[in-house]
């Protein structure tokens, strides 16, 4: 392994030597690694061995105990000293705890970049096991340890676990790993950790190291920063003025666009790098000194100093600003000086998020211009709709709006509703593929609302927005610590600024009329409706069957994908049964219909394609028209109800029926449990998936009894195509149907 990897530095574990001597370090490191340190083992248990290139790593100071060696030296091409600690954590939590004790202890008299590898012999979060339970003491500890040494867990390639206990009853953890501080990545910006295949150990051997993979160009940015650098504002905004183009009021407002981007990066070019500025300033101030302690200050000397000075704090402002946005805090105010935190931060969120390989078909993927092409593919196939043509299910007594509503929504659009939905959007969201984002149009705000305002008053009258408006990233968020295939991903998309103010006042406008098309019993995005309104109707509604002793059936829909399958026509089908103008509507196609979408890979996009169907997480529209969309399924039980051929649970003083509740798309059915309303409910379900696109996930749905009589659950699981669960089960984040003595107590 030596021979092959040439690394600079080796640590092993568990040695087993009780003889640690220069023979061992030429077996071991050969002609690479010549110099070494050993902790003999306690008879034929534990050991540690660091060996290093003395060429490469020239080493100041070494510490050593029974679990750990520490060097503090110096690495060919860093020009401030490192250290690198060797461990080997035992089986007994109270002696790991001393362990961590120890490390941060060591670690704070020696405040300089730290990289920690070895055996934890423990895990970070239960997702590292498999095949045995997880110690959840243990967890914490090694959490709370890794907080108190400031130091990161890079992405492991290769490999789930590193380690496995080979035996029928199979047991698998990551209990190997770097730890790495963040100045230890301002050095080495790239590090990756691999696994290699097992050996004759029941480890995987850790390789850390810098991999630099090409997988594209990358967009433009805006940085809040830059807001306070006179220099780039002024080339943003005559970039604005500058652009001369004629064509539609859209087609010049997205040439303006350009033109400002154009400016800014041109800008950017010739003037990269605020960090190495302030450390340039942070070098005059000291010659300044200098020269101070010699000469004595003069007035030129002291003024030339305040200058220096102020440039130095704008340059740190724009630094922490710009790590601030890249971590994307958004519980710390403006004025918290901390850098090093946000720096921390977004250096984690970086490599956790970075995609090094997926799986296709079966097959392992890593090249940088393959794995795009399979991404790409995959959403082309998932935003596109089917050949045939959807039923309609009409007659379903759909809510109206009032005329008066309906005159609201087409209005013309004013100035004042506009500015509104601008400061009402968070600036320090992630840009869309124009790169700007709404803090930049905040500030210049007064240079851009004339030519926005024509354009949306265009809008106003022909309803169609340029395609350059409407282009949209998808960014993949990981929904499991290590994901293997594309569907391990959650899309949230990043629409161009311009296409976001024009979404968010007209989502304002359709918040003002959602509570006259939208029924009781979904609760989410409807004025005077909170998530716990749901939460309690369903847990009093379990109680009622409980108290009653009346049986009953409780169903926990999952629907999959939801937002990323709505069929566009049925959308359109919905608002006009319930009222909506021509006009509104014409906006909604428009809106939802035309986006070019490109996904990005490791920040780098992938060719445009065209979304055939589903809304876009991240449009300030999608939760609204999500919700007219389902509100068709309340349309739907409430027909069926009416003609007997399902029924709910009695509820209330009113004696009202209830079949159902939404939050959204997390649904919960209540049935009489007998085996007609439960076939009439699956009939239900399957004719609303044929029509809107929306598909139930019957494997991650569950059926669950409530109160007497026992009995029956395989078969009504069985119907559903679902698994049976007990209570209490997750619903909104909390345990629903929990007995009083486990439930939460929520005081007023």
């Amino acid at each position: 392994m030596v021979l092959r990897y040439k690394p600079i530095i080796l640590f092993l574990q568990e040695s087993k030597l009780r003889v640690f001597d220069s023979r061992i370090i030429r077996i071991l490191g050969g002609n690479f690694l010549s110099r070494g340190v050993g902790v003999e083992a306690d008879r034929s248990a534990g050991g540690l061995i660091t060996l290093w290139n003395e060429e490469l790593f020239s080493v100041k100071s070494c510490i050593t105990t029974s679990r750990s060696i520490i060097l503090i030296g110096a690495l060919v091409g860093v020009q401030q000293e490192v250290t690198f600690c060797n461990v080997y954590a035992a089986n007994i939590e109270g002696e790991r705890k001393e362990l961590w004790k120890y490390v941060v202890e060591v670690q704070n008299s020696f405040p300089i970049p730290w990289c920690i590898g070895g055996d934890f012999n423990t895990v970070l979060s239960p997702d590292e096991r498999r095949g045995r339970g997880c110690d959840m003491v243990s967890i914490r500890n090694f959490n709370d340890f890794v907080l108190r040494a400031k130091v990161m867990d890079l992405p492991l390639d290769g490999m789930p676990f590193t380690w496995t206990n080979s035996r029928v009853s199979a047991a698998w953890a990551r209990l190997d790993r770097f730890l790495v501080s963040p100045e230890f990545l301002l050095w080495f910006p790239h590090l990756v950790q691999r696994g290699l295949p097992r050996s004759v150990s029941d480890h995987n051997a850790i390789i850390l190291g810098e991999k630099v993979v090409d997988w594209g160009p990358k967009p433009f940015r805006f940085f809040n920063g830059w807001l306070e650098d006179k220099r780039v504002m002024s080339e943003a905004i005559k970039g604005w003025k500058n652009c001369k183009v004629e064509g539609s009021k859209g087609f010049t407002l997205a040439a303006k666009v350009r033109g400002a981007k154009g400016f800014m990066k041109r800008w950017c070019a010739v003037n990269r790098g605020a960090v190495s500025v302030s450390k340039r300033l942070e070098g005059s101030l000291a010659a300044v000194d200098e020269l101070a302690s010699l000469r004595g200050w003069s007035e030129d000397l002291r003024k030339e100093r305040m200058v220096l000075l102020s440039s130095l704090w704008m340059e740190l402002r724009k630094e922490e600003q710009l790590w601030r946005q890249k971590a994307r805090i958004t519980w710390l105010n403006s004025g918290d000086k901390n850098s090093r935190f946000f720096h921390c931060v977004a250096s984690g969120r970086k490599k956790g998020n970075l995609i090094s390989e997926l799986v296709f078909d079966g097959v392992k993927i890593s090249d940088p211009t393959l794995l795009k092409e399979g991404i790409l593919e995959f959403f082309k196939n998932h935003y596109s709709n089917v050949k045939w043509s959807r039923p309609k299910i009409k007659g379903l007594g759909l809510k109206k709006l009032a005329d008066g509503e309906r005159l609201m929504l087409e209005d013309r659009f004013k100035e004042e509703e506009v500015w509104e939905a601008v400061c009402n959007c968070d600036g320090n969201k992630a840009p869309g593929p124009d790169g700007l984002n709404l803090n930049f149009i905040k500030a210049n705000w007064g240079v851009i609302r004339m030519d926005f305002m024509q354009f949306i008053q265009e809008f106003y009258d022909d309803g169609k927005i340029v395609r350059d408006l409407n282009k949209t990233f998808i960014t993949l968020i990981p929904k499991c610590g290590h994901p293997e295939t594309v569907r391990d991903f959650r899309p949230i998309s990043l629409v161009s600024s311009m296409y976001k103010i024009l979404a968010k006042v007209l989502a304002n406008r359709l918040k003002k009329v959602m509570d006259s098309v939208i029924g009781e019993n979904q609760m989410a995005f409807v004025a005077n409706r909170q998530i716990m309104d749901s939460f309690v109707v369903a847990e009093e509604i379990i109680h009622k069957w409980r108290k009653d002793k009346v049986g009953g059936l409780l169903v926990k829909l999952d629907f999959e994908k939801a937002y990323d399958s709505v069929d566009h026509s049925f959308l359109d089908f919905i608002m006009e049964e319930m009222g909506f103008g021509c006009r509104w509507r014409q906006w909604m196609k428009w809106c939802i219909a035309t986006p070019s979408i490109s996904v990005l890979v490791n920040r780098s996009p992938t060719a445009e394609f065209s979304m055939e169907r589903g809304l876009r997480q991240g449009d300030p529209l999608s939760p609204f028209l999500f919700n007219l969309v389902v509100e068709s399924l309340s349309g739907c039980f409430k027909k069926a109800t009416g003609l007997g051929l399902v029924r709910g649970v009695v509820f209330g003083e009113g004696e009202v029926q209830v079949t159902h509740l939404q939050y959204v798309d997390d649904t919960i059915l209540f049935l009489e449990p007998k085996v007609e309303y439960i076939v009439n409910f699956r009939r239900i379900l399957r004719c609303f998936e044929v029509a809107s696109g929306l598909r139930i996930n019957f494997h991650k749905s569950c059926v669950v009894r409530v109160g007497k009589p026992r009995g029956g659950e395989s078969e009504w699981a069985d119907i559903f195509k679902c698994k049976k669960a007990s209570f209490p089960i997750l619903y909104l984040g909390m345990p629903l149907g929990a007995r009083p003595s486990y439930r939460m107590t929520i005081i007023e």
